[in-house]
């Protein structure tokens, strides 16, 4: 049998062997394996969530390098909207110096 060679699905099976025969028990762990798995399926929804924001920065953040040098090669503002993704509001601010 695997578990006999492997000390870690050695304990595995004793302890569940355990678990099993204690309705108690059972519940309890079945109740904490619920919350692990709760609390790792957030962690990943989280970090997820955290790299998605992290490639919008990264390409809002290209975009407004991007207008700045099309501003500075005098492009029209229609343009540079079209090629950064930029609304027209952002545009003109960038051409105020007011949009970093």
């Amino acid at each position: 049998m695997i578990a006999e060679k492997n000390p870690v699905l050695s304990k595995a099976v004793v302890r569940l062997a355990e678990l099993s025969q204690d309705e108690r028990a059972r519940m309890l762990y079945e109740s904490r394996q619920m919350l692990e798995w709760d609390i790792a399926i957030e962690k990943r929804e989280a970090i997820r969530e955290a790299r998605q924001e992290a490639r919008y920065d990264a390409i809002r953040e290209a975009s407004i390098s991007i207008a700045k040098n099309l501003l500075a090669m005098n492009l029209p503002t229609e343009s540079i909207i079209a090629a950064t993704g930029l609304t027209y509001e952002e545009v003109e601010d960038l051409q105020r110096g007011c949009l970093a």
